[in-house]
């Protein structure tokens, strides 16, 4: 089985159904395999509208923001999602969600979504995870805040965690891809860079999920586009994965042509019944003769017959 590669459109669609259905287009024909959307709702679990200090972000690229009001602005609204599950169908990929309550997974369920996202942040929701186990579907859960209950609760489930750096965007540096064979996959926020994703996939991740932009900021800034990578870049970093992939597929060993190698050659005639020395043979290219590992033994040896400047030495000749 291939990487599993899924284009997060997240609220890169800025409020857009078309440049939803762009996104869509875009992620199929880069050769992704699935395109995810977010089904928060601000008021449906997520969020309440409180304008106190606990509810506003502290830092990252949504400081000063209360959640209430960035979750409205830049969610994806659940009259489009059968819409676009169709167009995915059509296209031959998969489209999911990422829920954050009950009445997430039961929409999606009615809409017979193929599997389920938890983000990081719900990571710890262990009702929301048991509402999903319900539906015996896949489950993948991202592992960058508080994943340990999710990860007991989901022992002997098909479940699939992915390494997560939290941060948004994060460096390169932010990473530690030697933990990368702990986990399923990896779920990149770097900053426009193919690097880590690449890098996670030669670690062994058989998913990688990444941000998907439109060209930016031509067709405005979208509040992701710090850590998402516009079509062109995602289209080659999936060109990157398949080729790695197809670096890490077990191979049969087939020996090299010893052409060009080193054997031994006779380099000044030999009558028969002369000794070989070291001055009538020499480990010289072509590779025809007896392999170098053999001189040391048949110095002093005599030859059984002629043989002339230039041919290889064999065995039979000794």
């Amino acid at each position: 089985m291939g990487v599993y590669i899924i284009a997060e459109m997240s609220c890169n669609h800025m409020g857009s159904f078309d440049k939803a259905i762009e996104i869509i287009d875009a992620a199929a024909n880069a050769g992704a395999d699935a395109v995810k959307i977010s089904l928060d709702s601000p008021d449906g679990g997520l969020t309440i509208n409180h304008k106190s200090g606990n509810f506003m972000i502290k830092d990252g690229p949504w400081k000063g923001e209360y959640l209430h009001d960035l979750y409205a602005r830049t969610h994806t609204p659940w009259t489009w999602a059968a819409r676009l599950k169709a167009h995915a169908d059509s296209l031959g990929i998969e489209l999911f969600a990422t829920v954050s309550c009950k009445y997430g997974v039961e929409f999606c369920e009615a809409l017979d979504m193929p599997r389920y996202k938890v983000s990081s942040y719900e990571a710890c929701d262990i009702p929301l995870i048991r509402e999903i186990k319900k539906t015996g579907k896949p489950v993948i859960v991202s592992c960058g805040m508080d994943w340990h209950d999710a990860w007991d609760e989901l022992q002997g489930y098909p479940a699939s965690f992915l390494y997560c750096v939290s941060k948004y965007p994060a460096t390169t540096e932010d990473f530690d891809l030697n933990v990368m064979r702990e986990f399923d996959g990896i779920s990149d926020h770097s900053a426009w860079s193919n690097d880590v994703a690449v890098a996670a996939v030669a670690q062994g991740a058989q998913i990688v999920e990444r941000h998907l932009m439109l060209y930016q900021p031509f067709d405005g800034i979208s509040p992701d586009h710090a850590f998402s990578l516009d079509v062109g870049d995602f289209g080659t970093m999936v060109s990157s994965i398949r080729r790695v992939q197809r670096m890490m597929r077990p191979k049969q060993f087939k020996r090299p042509d010893r052409q060009l190698c080193k054997s031994l050659y006779c380099v000044e005639d030999i009558k028969k019944g002369e000794r070989f020395t070291d001055a009538n043979v020499k480990a010289i290219r072509p590779g025809n003769g007896l392999h170098p590992r053999e001189y040391f033994r048949i110095i002093g040896l005599v030859s059984k017959c002629d043989i002339k400047r230039g041919m290889p030495i064999k065995e039979a000749m000794i």
